[in-house]
């Protein structure tokens, strides 16, 4: 009876160890960020799509998981930001970069194939990088990403949001890439 009631104890200490491990390595991340890992993402959307905001929660999503310490920018007003605002605003926000995503109009084609459709989405994604240190841009690049797909022509009425968010997903994982690369790039 005795050395049931000590495995039993040390169960449940193993359990509450193991359980508790992880929220505190989790609290302790949020209370001392390091500012030299972190990004702050603004995202704007001008695609003229009507897909609300799930575009954006694509970008961001993909790029979350690509790029270490990336941090979402709440009500941050893209079109009247100017590059002396950054600065100001990379501290405000306790950053050392500021990556600038911006969804441009896409672009879908139909074509005919005997019995299908082929559909053909492109999305383009303008990227701006801006460092705080140096009070400029590091990057400024279009990146495109494509999708297709081919249906039977009675189902042709599913519209182009497939490809379109596939497209601009595609585009996101470049960008992240594309990031990546640079920001593990040697300091000159």
């Amino acid at each position: 009876m005795k050395h049931i009631k000590a495995f039993i104890f040390a169960a449940v200490v193993l359990l509450l160890f193991v359980t508790a491990n992880p929220v505190v390595l989790a609290g302790s991340a949020v209370t001392s960020p390091n500012i030299e890992q972190q990004v702050l993402l603004v995202i704007g959307d001008l695609s003229q799509e009507n897909y609300g905001t799930e575009l954006t929660d694509l970008v961001y999503k993909q790029l979350q998981g690509q790029i270490p310490g990336l941090v979402l920018a709440e009500s941050v007003d893209t079109a009247n930001l100017e590059q002396a605002d950054l600065q100001t605003l990379a501290v405000q926000k306790n950053v050392k970069q500021i990556l600038f995503v911006e969804i441009l109009p896409t672009k879908s084609d139909f074509k005919d194939i005997i019995c299908y459709k082929q559909l053909r989405s492109q999305a383009t994604l303008k990227i701006r990088l801006y460092d705080r240190d140096n009070q400029k841009y590091l990057m400024r690049e279009i990146v495109t990403g494509t999708d297709q797909n081919t249906t039977w022509i009675p189902y042709t009425g599913v519209g182009k949001k497939v490809t379109v968010q596939k497209a601009v997903q595609n585009a996101s994982v470049i960008v992240g890439d594309k990031v990546n690369q640079l920001r593990s790039a040697p300091k000159e």
